[in-house]
């Protein structure tokens, strides 16, 4: 069979998918073959738990840190200041555009 040409499993009922879905899933893999945890699979997996825990923990520190920071807040702020100027182009560009179909209309109704 050409590597292309891959078969594809017919699955008969909804209990086949699940058990399917059980036997690739991530947490079955952890498992010994007696489906229990070994003690080494739990310590890894809490030591893993650990080290997203600090690592959270360090980067929310970083981002109060860069949060606060009095560069940071102003860079905020002149962009504010700048997404304001824009806003008021665009809608002013509307509001001229609306005064225009306006003319347009009252010039083609009045006979101009």
């Amino acid at each position: 069979m050409a590597a292309s040409q891959i078969p594809i499993p017919i699955l008969s009922s909804n209990i086949d998918t699940m058990e399917t879905l059980r036997r690739h899933s991530g947490a079955a893999s952890c498992r010994s073959s007696t489906g229990i945890g070994t003690m080494e699979t739990i310590k890894e997996i809490r030591s893993r738990k650990e080290q997203v825990v600090e690592a959270t923990k360090s980067s929310k520190k970083s981002m109060e840190k860069w949060w606060n920071d009095p560069e940071n807040k102003r860079k905020r702020r002149v962009t504010k200041y700048k997404f304001y100027a824009v806003d008021a182009k665009v809608k002013n560009s509307i509001k001229k555009g609306f005064k225009w179909m306006k003319n347009k209309c009252s010039k083609i109704i009045s006979g101009f």
